[in-house]
């Protein structure tokens, strides 16, 4: 099945570790509970926003399908052997670790609400890798699918 005309491709980086969002946090004061977000995810996802907008470009926020592929770059674990790490290296082992890949997918997507894409409904094809490597970070690419974009 054909998905239709790929256009606009938008792609960025954020490096360094990648960051599976938590739950916000609840906290009561003066009898009123009020959640917010833990600090480093916050900040994480400032730099992600900047990231994302910066690589935009002139391109203003689309209300028109897309999708989006996710790689996610995680540190290679001390214990693997020689070996083992190039295995990883070499992508021939795969992270099936925590966090899940839908909880990357979900930052992702939080990440690109409100600066490339209006809501991640619009969101039509997403893929999302989890790969070893000593390069640490996420990329995230963004292709609008059909008119305008």
């Amino acid at each position: 099945m054909a998905i239709g005309k790929i256009r606009n491709l938008v792609e960025f980086t954020i490096p360094g570790v990648p960051l599976a969002l938590p739950r916000n946090r609840a906290a009561a004061k003066n009898g009123k509970i009020w959640t917010y977000m833990p600090p480093k995810a916050r900040r994480y996802m400032e730099t992600a926003k900047k990231l994302a907008r910066f690589a935009m470009g002139r391109n203003k926020i689309s209300d028109n399908p897309c999708m989006v592929w996710v790689d996610v770059y995680i540190p290679i674990p001390k214990s693997f052997s020689k070996k083992k790490r190039s295995l990883a290296l070499d992508g021939s082992i795969f992270p099936a670790t925590r966090p899940d890949a839908d909880n990357y997918a979900k930052t992702a997507l939080d990440i690109l609400n409100g600066v490339l894409i209006k809501d991640d409904g619009q969101v039509v094809f997403l893929q999302v890798r989890k790969l070893y490597s000593d390069i640490l970070g996420m990329d995230i690419r963004v292709s609008f699918v059909g008119e305008g974009g």
